[in-house]
């Protein structure tokens, strides 16, 4: 896997765990601590963002060109 020319670094994930998981109970609670280490919170928009974006989006619709939207 590499981002921007540079490979990314990689850990084990869960193959370090394993031997914790011994229980369905643990497993499961390692896992959704696992999850909720990687959750990226959603950006919070402001309504003028919202309508700028839906512009670009209908604009775009209509016209049929690419747009990227950062």
């Amino acid at each position: 896997m590499e981002y921007n020319g540079f490979p990314t670094i990689r850990g084990r994930g869960m193959v370090k765990w394993n031997p914790f998981a011994s229980m369905p109970e643990q497993y499961e609670e390692i896992h959704r601590m696992f999850e909720e280490q990687y959750k990226v919170p959603k950006p919070f928009l402001t309504q003028d963002t919202m309508e700028r974006i839906e512009r670009a989006l209908m604009q775009s619709l209509h016209e049929e060109k690419e747009i990227f939207i950062s």
